[in-house]
């Protein structure tokens, strides 16, 4: 497992400089504490590192960006410990395979057999135009230390399918969809709700009647069109989703 204080940002000697300086200072946030969390100028922290300042202001707008600094004209630049807590945050673009390795776990994937079927009432409800259509249907499960961690019911209209899914599953979901569809992928949006599921929450070993996380997702291509439905389940014992949000 990862312990508080250890980063998810590459830190080795191949990773660009502004990455290894914000690995530094996402440490030395690490252990500050409330009330006593201003940090250094942007020159003493190009002094220490022996780099340019440049270097050091990438690093802190990438930084600033993630939440872990705020920067007040007159005032200096302060580290937010809290944030660094935050280990599997959603509002940092991050997918499932790097949120739940973020968590500390090791993770595997594995894949079900594609299936035909009809467009369900979930996909329908945000995509009436796909009513009574095919879909090309398949699972992720998501393992977090051997134990299922995410559960991803895929579905695609069957006209989109270019080729069959592959046997042995891509890092990604997005890498997986511009294999079987020959598409390119602008953005997703995603809808969060409430479910139970008997199914899962026993998939999870939850109690029979567990609320889970669900989220319903779907995949946009570069010209704006719906081309993919997730439907999206979390085991509650293992995920810890956050997010912050800036004044």
């Amino acid at each position: 497992m990862k312990t508080e204080g250890e980063s998810f940002w590459p830190v080795d000697a191949s990773a660009p400089k502004y990455q290894i300086i914000a690995a530094n200072l996402k440490e030395r946030i690490d252990r500050l504490s409330p009330g006593d969390n201003r940090l250094e100028t942007e020159e003493d922290i190009s002094l220490r590192m022996k780099t340019s300042r440049a270097t050091v202001r990438q690093a802190i707008s990438e930084l600033m960006h993630g939440g872990y600094i705020t920067r007040i004209q007159g005032k200096g630049m302060f580290g937010h410990p809290m944030v660094n807590q935050l280990k599997m945050r959603i509002d940092q673009g991050y997918n499932f395979r790097e949120l739940l390795t973020i968590g500390g776990y090791r993770v595997s994937v594995s894949q079900s057999e594609a299936e035909i079927g009809i467009a369900s009432d979930r996909m329908v409800k945000r995509a009436p135009q796909f009513a009574g259509s095919e879909t090309y249907s398949f699972n992720w499960l998501y393992y977090a230390d051997d134990r299922p961690a995410i559960l991803c019911r895929m579905s695609v209209p069957r006209a989109l399918v270019q080729r069959p899914l592959r046997s042995i599953p891509y890092l990604t979901l997005k890498e997986t969809m511009k294999d079987l569809c020959n598409l390119e992928y602008a953005f997703t949006a995603t809808w969060m709700r409430a479910a139970v599921d008997k199914d899962v929450s026993e998939l999870f070993a939850l109690e029979e009647g567990a609320p889970l996380l669900v989220w319903d997702e779907f995949f946009y291509d570069l010209y704006d069109n719906l081309v993919c439905y997730n439907e999206i389940l979390f085991n509650p014992e293992i995920l810890d989703l956050a997010m912050i949000s800036r004044f």
